[in-house]
């Protein structure tokens, strides 16, 4: 059996918008410079405010990229040893 008029949700214009947008952004990696183009806004504040959603998994990973070039920068292969003649 179909669904009729009255089983289906109503989507507000902007609702679509503001899904296409956020899942763009954190789904898909799309730019926040594309994204606020796309989206018409003068000040990029307003698209990271609205439509780009840091999660926990987000930090942990930029914490450990960061953790991880840090200690190849510290470890003993990568310091330079004085030439002496």
């Amino acid at each position: 059996m179909s669904p009729s008029l009255h089983d289906i949700r109503r989507v507000e214009p902007y609702s679509a918008r503001k899904s296409v947008l956020s899942f763009l952004a954190n789904k898909v990696g799309v730019k926040d410079t594309i994204l606020q183009a796309w989206a018409r806004h003068s000040d990029g504040s307003v698209t990271e405010r609205f439509y780009i959603h840091t999660t926990v998994d987000d930090l942990t990973v930029a914490s450990d990229a960061s953790q991880q070039r840090e200690q190849e920068r510290h470890s003993p292969a990568n310091r330079k040893v004085p030439l002496t003649c």
